[in-house]
């Protein structure tokens, strides 16, 4: 059978069409599957955005943003608070106070437990400050007036990614304008900083010097300053396996997100200006953010180490795996732990930050290794739930995420409602982000261009010479401290083996005389 070429192209558009199909029934799939195509394929592009805090009348809120101020469940977010509902919630928090006042006074034995009981929660604290920002017309100048500016360029491909916050504090009529280029370097193994307007700061502040130092120069006249590892250091990091293990981490951070968080929502002004085609939102808390870090943790653990495992990088040290390793743990600690540790030991599903942080191959004693897991386990889970306490009413992040017909990520919007019970005023932050120009991003630090001065060179050079001397003379007797135990050691082994040799030479000549 033969098709026509009008009848090719009908069939090329259905296919297209079928393949860009957006799954509008599960929003949490769209969500994912923008996030991960913007990591794995549409990864260079620029963006730009910025980030705001208004001081707001609660009766001049509009319906969008006052439905933002809602905390119940999903299902009942729509239905405001009654004021008898309110009234009681303040009785019941009143009474709360008092008796918790009452056994404070009774006993003082135990601080801690003194300290949870007093706690302020965020609405209380929200109060204090909407009630002393409405008494100084200043701060309500700068609130209008300031925010926060991001501006940069992404090429995953190349391993770059360009960051330009800028700070913007001003009343109506004067004010402050601050901004610092970043940009990270995979390939180059370095961070570049623009820090030509913070030499001189730099060089009072950081290193004191009185004597105006040739790099603190350079930096002022445009030269960049960057970090990274110095050229004498024998350590070197697994940086790339740092970043290839990104993915995995970040589908971890995905797949934790609970599908019914998620819901698509009519198009708004700013997506009508990014011209989508989808605006799919995700609500979450404080909590279901460190969940799902956790989560990210995880992932990225185990794919760190299944990289150090079958595909280790040329050059670098098992000490320096370790020590990147260490860190990770640093990081499954303040997350906190799995809690089924602490409950069911013979629970193998009950996996923990600590296993996927710490290869157990790299310990001797797996038995010490698995009662650290656990001790860590249980310690991290009840610093969570300490945590879950503190933040358990802070108010929800709606994030809004616009989609074009593809499914091709045009812009981020995050916004959050700071209300208290009493004010008549709210805090209203909202931060938006466009993506444009993909497939040819634009970077402004450019390293082949512009010449760059090392931060390490720049601190030597801010050493004074008997300062320089010592810090030689401190390295030398380090070093000549470590041959010299290492001679020791070796020492010792020689004399603790001549006594038994000894010995043994003595008893031959004494068989002999008694044979005779």
């Amino acid at each position: 059978m033969r098709y026509s070429p009008l009848m090719l192209s009908c069939i090329a558009v259905a296919v297209l069409s079928a393949c860009t199909t957006m799954d509008t029934k599960r929003p949490d799939q769209m969500y994912r599957n923008a996030v991960m195509n913007n990591l794995q394929k549409d990864n260079q592009y620029n963006f730009s955005g910025e980030a705001t805090i208004k001081l707001q009348d609660k009766n001049n809120l509009d319906a969008d943003t006052l439905a933002l101020t809602q905390t119940a469940a999903p299902a009942a977010a729509s239905v405001p608070v009654a004021a008898s509902d309110a009234e009681a919630v303040d009785a019941a928090a009143a009474v709360a106070k008092e008796a918790a006042a009452a056994v404070d006074a009774d006993s003082d034995a135990d601080d801690e437990e003194s300290h949870h009981r007093e706690r302020t929660t965020w609405n209380e604290m929200y109060d204090e400050v909407l009630t002393e920002a409405g008494r100084y017309p200043l701060v309500q100048s700068f609130l209008k007036n300031s925010n926060v500016r991001i501006e940069g360029a992404v090429d995953l491909p190349q391993g770059k990614v360009e960051m330009i916050p800028s700070m913007n504090m001003a009343t109506s009529n004067y004010g402050m304008w601050g901004r610092l280029p970043v940009q990270v370097d995979a390939k180059r193994e370095s961070i570049l900083v623009d820090t030509q307007g913070y030499a001189g700061w730099m060089q009072a502040s950081l290193f004191g010097s009185d004597k105006k130092l040739d790099g603190i120069k350079r930096l002022e006249e445009g030269a960049l300053l960057e970090i990274k590892q110095p050229e004498d250091m024998k350590e070197r990091y697994p940086v790339r396996s740092l970043l290839r293990a990104m993915p995995k981490g970040l589908e971890a951070y995905l797949n934790a997100m609970e599908a019914e968080k998620f819901s698509l929502q009519p198009m708004d002004e700013y997506g009508r200006e990014l011209r989508a085609a989808y605006r799919v939102q995700v609500s979450y808390d404080a909590i279901d953010s460190i969940k799902w870090s956790k989560a990210l943790l995880q992932g990225y653990n185990q794919e760190f180490l299944r990289l150090q495992r079958e595909e280790p990088e040329t050059g670098i040290s098992e000490k320096s795996y370790n020590e990147v390793k260490s860190v990770l743990l640093l990081g499954a600690m303040m997350l906190g732990g799995d809690s089924n540790e602490c409950k069911k030991e013979d629970d193998s599903a009950a996996a923990i930050d600590a296993a996927a942080a710490i290869d157990a191959s790299s310990s001797s004693d797996s038995e010490t290794t698995s009662e650290f897991q656990k001790e860590l386990a249980c310690s991290s889970a009840d610093a969570f739930e300490e945590m879950k306490k503190e933040m358990g009413d802070m108010p929800k992040v709606h994030e809004d995420l616009y989609l074009s017909r593809t499914g091709r990520v045009l812009g981020i919007q995050d916004r959050m409602v700071m209300v208290g019970k009493k004010s008549p005023q709210a805090f209203v932050y909202v931060s938006r982000v466009k993506m444009h120009d993909y497939g040819n991003p634009k970077f402004t630090l450019n390293p082949s261009k512009q010449a760059t001065v090392s931060l390490w060179q720049l601190l030597k050079e801010a050493q004074s010479p008997e300062e320089e001397a010592v810090d030689v003379a401190s390295a030398e007797a380090m070093e000549a401290a470590a041959i010299a135990a290492d001679e020791a050691v070796a020492a010792y082994a020689v004399e603790a083996a001549k006594p038994v040799k000894a010995k043994a030479k003595k008893s031959k000549p004494k068989a002999k005389k008694a044979k005779s």
